[in-house]
């Protein structure tokens, strides 16, 4: 970045790419985009290591699971998939926005935890420890949900289109997550 120059170009994709993101321990990049696939990077050489398919349509964001078993993939039938980077394998579709989800990440520590959040004015979190993918967290807001993270501590921020508003996730003292609100 110092030397604005391109150290790398990642070519295999045969439509747009939409999102790029580094593994958790900085040596792969996943990309994904309008083509449906999911492909695996070495960060240092550029080297394509894996595509995966991953449904039909698009892929709008990626990330990794912190154990760097599963992926995240949000997609344009509304859906959430984790997908196994060996196998390719669909494990859990998550089914329940409203609209397209737009962003999804992992929680830091724990690779059974996924946040998404959607064009439809909400986030999810879900619990994918089971056979199926549980929504045991979800919050409505006013905006379209384009990004949002988890803290490194496990507490879950967002931001969302226009507002340029960031709130943050507590547990109350009956156990229950609610987004802090001024």
């Amino acid at each position: 970045v110092r030397t604005r120059r391109r150290l790398r170009r990642l070519q295999g994709h045969s439509d747009l790419v939409y999102a790029a993101v580094f593994s958790p321990d900085g040596k792969m990049i996943a990309t994904a985009g309008r083509d449906g696939t999911v492909r695996l990077w070495k960060a240092t050489t550029g080297e394509s290591l894996q595509t995966i398919r991953v449904g039909a349509g698009s892929i709008g964001s990626i990330a990794f699971s912190p154990d760097l078993k599963t992926f995240a993939s949000t997609h344009g039938d509304h859906t959430v998939k984790i997908v196994d980077f060996e196998t390719g394998e669909v494990k859990h579709e998550l089914s329940g926005h409203p609209r397209t989800p737009w962003t999804v990440k992992f929680h830091p520590t724990d690779p059974h935890i996924v946040a998404s959040g959607c064009l439809g004015f909400e986030v999810r979190v879900w619990d994918i420890s089971g056979a199926r993918g549980v929504c045991c967290k979800h919050a409505q807001f006013d905006r379209a949900i384009i990004s949002l993270s988890f803290h490194p501590s496990g507490e879950l921020d967002h931001d969302w289109e226009s507002k340029y508003a960031n709130h943050e996730w507590k547990q109350g003292k009956d156990g229950v997550h609610r987004p802090v609100i001024p």
